[in-house]
């Protein structure tokens, strides 16, 4: 077995810092990668989307429906507020037989759910929970 020199320990313990301070740099920029990747503004995908129908079965009325995929830069509570233009459009142009746009009345429904976009409650899946009780 060869005896080390205090001079060739101190050289190694210099190199294995130096090493390992290069794997921390790597491992830093490496975290900071992800964290952009995670943080970055989300793109929209065709998974939001707004639909709007009408039955088609009724009396055979021509059916309406609008799917709306939100674009570039539009929130969702604007595409929903275009669908919602396109669709009053084309069930005006496509009456039910008894002439009428809707089977029911629109009444302040639509106004309230308006005003419940505009106010940013947002769009929601399901009812929520205190409504329904």
């Amino acid at each position: 077995m060869t005896r080390l020199s205090l001079s060739d320990i101190a050289q190694m313990l210099i190199d294995q810092a130096e090493q390992d301070r290069k794997e921390r740099e790597h491992l830093t920029k490496l975290v900071a990668d992800t964290l952009a990747a995670l943080t970055e503004a989300r793109k929209q995908t065709a998974a939001e989307r707004v639909t709007l129908s009408r039955s088609k079965l009724a009396d055979k009325a021509t059916g309406v429906d609008v799917e709306v995929v939100p674009q570039e830069g539009e929130s969702l509570t604007a595409a929903a507020l275009r669908a919602a233009e396109t669709f009053e459009g084309l069930a005006g142009r496509y009456p039910l037989p008894n002439g009428a746009a809707h089977a029911a009345e629109l009444g302040d429904g639509l106004d309230a759910w308006r005003e419940t976009l505009d106010n940013g409650a947002g769009l929601h899946a399901v009812p929520d929970p205190e409504t329904t009780a």
